[in-house]
């Protein structure tokens, strides 16, 4: 629909942008003369965009995209290219954190979701989302400040409305908000066991064991022969690709891995 539209047009401005900062940002990033796709927007662009605010540096990049200064400008697009790194460095402490607690505590035939709380953790749905996606149930991570307040993140898969189970325990919040697949809420430290507790049993309720099955939905079963350039290049006809207009996903059956080329250090391979 029109978000569509909006998105296509707005990338065809991005490679084209008077904005000096974010071009800067564009080629410290690397992607200046990179084709710009949604996924640059998710991947690269908004990742350091977000980082700032993240880090408690978020007027980094407010003036990022304010400066008519390009010396400035270059500046602040490599500060915020180092407050990703540092921000990245940070939560994969926290995966580590949790997955070390998750060994310990997760029991895959019972737990239907994921509550866990901790002192210091950044707050943020990159980790969150990185256990959903790894255990295939919803996860709530809430990070407990000094003062004994809990502010948390959730994410959730198709089975499990997540806003509605935050709101069948909406008397223990101070705040929240969100939509069927991500949230975020204030709680009181001393709060958090009776909110684990009823989430469970909402959730006991609420969703089966076989709908927390990892499920990974293709489009189209394919033949080697059909992976020409030519077909290949006809699929960006579709794109921007996003919610409600999914990149496809092909299959081929019976194939071999020949080689495996790791891309970066932490988990992405060719």
């Amino acid at each position: 629909g029109e978000n569509r539209i909006i998105v296509a047009e707005g990338l065809k401005k991005l490679s084209v942008t008077a904005n000096i900062g974010l071009e800067m940002l564009l080629r410290e990033a690397g992607m200046k003369n990179r084709r710009l796709t949604s996924s640059t927007i998710s991947y690269v662009l908004a990742p350091r965009i977000n980082a700032a605010g993240r880090m408690g540096k978020a007027e980094l990049a407010a003036e990022l995209f304010l400066t008519k200064d390009p010396v400035r400008a270059q500046a602040l697009a490599a500060e915020l290219c180092e407050q990703n790194k540092l921000r990245q460095n940070e939560e994969n402490k926290i995966l580590e954190q949790t997955l070390t607690r998750l060994r310990r505590e997760y029991n895959p035939l019972e737990d239907k979701i994921i509550v866990l709380a901790g002192e210091g953790w950044h707050q943020g749905g990159i980790v969150c989302s990185r256990l959903c996606d790894r255990y295939g149930c919803p996860v709530v991570l809430i990070s407990v400040d000094e003062d004994g307040v809990g502010k948390g993140s959730g994410r959730s898969i198709g089975s499990f409305n997540l806003f509605e189970a935050l709101t069948s325990c909406e008397d223990l919040f101070e705040r929240y908000g969100g939509h069927a697949l991500a949230a975020g809420l204030t709680v009181q430290a001393d709060r958090i066991e009776e909110l684990r507790t009823r989430l469970r049993k909402y959730a006991e309720t609420h969703v089966t064991m076989a709908e927390l099955v990892p499920q990974l939905h293709i489009d189209c079963m394919v033949q080697p022969e059909w992976l020409t350039q030519e077909n290949i290049e006809s699929l960006g006809v579709l794109e921007p690709y996003g919610m409600k207009n999914a990149e496809p996903v092909f299959c081929m059956k019976n194939m071999t891995v020949e080689e495996i080329t790791p891309l970066s250090s932490d988990r992405h391979v060719r």
